[in-house]
């Protein structure tokens, strides 16, 4: 049985996932499937992340399981999941040498599709920006080309602490620091004051990713979700706050409750 490993991700309570496939996947995406892009078509290369699970799953580096309690995974994962089966879809969970990760398999009828957390429809895309969609920092450069405001901010690897740190201090405070890839808000730090909590926020996000985005903080915004089907229908509804007033009395130089607004923040 899919079993977490309560050493794996403190930041990720209280399913506590291993962090390992997703670090695997961003350099993927970032360093090898840019050079395909030029060359494969879109349709080809929204099935590149099944073919490295398989590679992985071949060499035994990951293990499927179909018998993962819901308790162990993601809460927005497991309101799908319990949806899915509802329909008649059958899912199983990935899990490596380190415990559980937050990535799953479904199979549709006769077809397979692996997903972290929700499922996207890239079987079906055509254009190869969408595939880019979890690149927070393809966004940013795309949404600046059409004249849109975005937030001041700059991309590092996780060797580049200390460029990070140059960049803070030419830049200034406060900062926002979250993962370059993905989304559901984990490991996302706010309100960062200092050069000692933005070191302990460096540390902390890269548990989750090897790639993470430095921006400015900016307060009392309004939050919104859009939504795009088929490159067509547009949705745009308010997002709930993901965070819940705690650590009123927030020491500026570290991280409190307030400014961590991961998931296991979100459920208090």
């Amino acid at each position: 049985m899919l079993q977490a490993n309560r050493k794996n991700c403190e930041d990720c309570l209280p399913y506590e996932p291993t962090h390992l496939q997703n670090w695997l996947s961003d350099i993927v995406e970032l360093l090898l499937t840019p050079i395909f892009r030029k060359f494969i078509s879109s349709k080809i290369l929204a099935r590149g992340e099944k073919i490295v699970d398989n590679l992985l799953l071949a060499i035994n580096f990951f293990s499927l399981d179909k018998y993962f309690r819901l308790s162990e995974i993601n809460p927005t994962a497991a309101i799908f999941i319990v949806a899915g089966k509802n329909r008649g879809i059958e899912f199983q969970g990935f899990e490596n040498v380190l415990g559980y990760s937050d990535y799953f398999r479904m199979k549709v009828g006769k077809r397979y599709f692996d997903f972290e957390k929700l499922p996207r429809a890239e079987h079906t895309v055509k254009n190869k920006l969408a595939l880019q969609v979890d690149d927070k920092w393809v966004v940013k450069r795309e949404l600046t080309k059409a004249g849109l405001p975005v937030a001041e901010g700059k991309a590092f690897w996780w060797f580049q602490k200390n460029r990070a740190l140059r960049w803070a201090r030419f830049f200034g405070y406060p900062l926002i620091i979250k993962p370059r890839r993905g989304s559901l808000s984990q490991h996302i730090y706010f309100d960062i004051q200092k050069e000692t909590g933005l070191e302990q926020a460096i540390k902390k996000v890269n548990r989750y990713s090897p790639v993470f985005l430095l921006e400015r903080f900016l307060p009392n915004l309004s939050l919104f979700r859009v939504t795009v089907v088929d490159g067509e229908k547009t949705h745009l509804s308010p997002r709930a706050r993901l965070w819940n007033g705690l650590g009123a009395q927030n020491q500026r130089n570290s991280l409190s409750p307030q400014q961590d607004c991961s998931l296991a923040r979100r459920r208090n």
